[in-house]
């Protein structure tokens, strides 16, 4: 059974930021482009949630994903409903 990935209110802020400087700085699909990345990625990790990379040098039990050379998720597994 997959998992569901949830955005803390201050990621939600951060990628809604991120795709409007990409939509103003370069263009309306170019961000679309990364949303839909993001999008993508979060539904792999739903699936397979250990893919990430541990990061416990930053935070106990937190993992990253990497969406783009320059964009990371970072995640925390959490398997209560």
């Amino acid at each position: 059974m997959s998992q569901i990935c949830r955005f803390t209110p201050t990621a939600s802020r951060d990628i809604e930021r991120i795709i409007d400087y990409i939509a103003d700085t370069n263009s309306y699909d170019a961000a679309e482009h990364l949303l839909n990345k993001i999008n993508e990625k979060c539904r792999r990790l739903a699936n397979f949630p250990s893919m990430g990379r541990n990061r416990d040098e930053l935070a106990p039990s937190l993992r990253s994903f990497p969406v783009d050379s320059y964009l990371n998720l970072f995640y925390i597994l959490n398997f209560t409903h």
